[in-house]
């Protein structure tokens, strides 16, 4: 029988070698040498590769090979990624619809699962905790997994902690939602810098330098601690394929009269019908025209609307 060729995953990049991870057994230094050097494009956190450990008591090793991408995210550069969890708050910094269905549409686009979370529900009061349920179960029906919580409750970490089993995961959102506080919480032995929200711009800072792939004690899951993702290119795909990564959309204009309805200004559109019938987020609607006309507007604008993420 054929070994089976064993594959380890590249947890961080530094200037002249990347570190990858032997579960079980440690960090090693690898590099890349000979044709794959050549021909090979940028190497990322998270890449899986073969290697070859030429010198046990240094741990360096040589990458051999490059298994092929499932998915990446470019700015930072982080591949084969499993899930991003995305913080978001209601109030501290203030709910953007915009912003939400932007990151969702761009995660689709890269076919990444997003799981969302609420926090600093302890903040708010019981009619904004209402309104903040009737969002998230908005959001469940069109099939996110969607939790509200604060991340000073202990059993929300450990539940978080479990989720991350098993998994490379990415945590994004707005800044000042709590990301670098989890992560305190996550791994207690690992240092983060955060800072408080701005009084003035009602943000955070970040002050990550450089990407790495943190994991637990019993090395069951890998989490990402990114400089930010404070900007991400916005995907470019057709316009008629905006609907796509609306779902409730592209499943509700399935009954629209013509078969290449944009659901914009054509008669009988199910879609705008739905949207009259409270049957579709009306604020879902106009973020999907915003990115349809954006679609439309082509390349040369797109490096001027990147996406924020944290």
């Amino acid at each position: 029988m054929k070994k089976e060729i064993e594959r380890y995953r590249i947890v961080e990049e530094r200037k002249n070698y990347y570190v990858v991870d032997i579960p079980g057994q440690g960090q090693v230094k690898a590099v890349l040498k000979g044709a794959i050097r050549k021909n090979h494009r940028r190497l990322a956190v998270g890449d899986f590769v073969t290697i070859d450990l030429f010198d046990k008591e240094k741990s360096e090793a040589i990458i051999r090979s490059v298994e092929k991408r499932t998915n990446e995210l470019p700015r930072p550069l982080v591949a084969n990624i499993d899930q991003v969890i995305f913080i978001n708050c209601f109030i501290e910094p203030e709910l953007e619809f915009s912003y939400i269905d932007r990151f969702l549409f761009a995660a689709s686009v890269n076919d990444i699962t997003v799981r969302m979370i609420f926090n600093k529900i302890d903040l708010l009061t019981e009619e904004d905790r209402e309104d903040l349920e009737a969002i998230a179960d908005e959001y469940r029906e069109i099939g996110y997994d969607v939790t509200c919580t604060s991340m000073n409750l202990p059993e929300t970490v450990a539940d978080i902690k479990e989720i991350c089993r098993g998994k490379l995961t990415v945590f994004a959102g707005p800044s000042g939602v709590g990301k670098s506080s989890l992560m305190s919480k996550l791994f207690p032995n690992q240092e983060f810098i955060t800072n408080e929200l701005s009084e003035l711009i009602s943000r955070g800072k970040n002050t990550t330098t450089h990407t790495t792939l943190l994991t637990f004690d019993d090395g069951s899951g890998y989490v990402a601690d990114t400089p930010g993702f404070s900007m991400m290119k916005m995907p470019k795909v057709e316009p008629d394929q905006v609907l796509l990564h609306f779902h409730e959309i592209a499943k509700m204009g399935s009954q629209c009269r013509f078969n290449n309805c944009m659901h914009e200004h054509e008669p009988g559109c199910a879609v705008k019908e739905g949207v009259e019938n409270y049957e579709i987020s009306d604020i879902r609607y106009e973020n999907y025209l915003a990115l349809l006309e954006l679609m439309r507007e082509g390349a040369k604008d797109y490096k001027n609307k990147d996406l924020k993420y944290l």
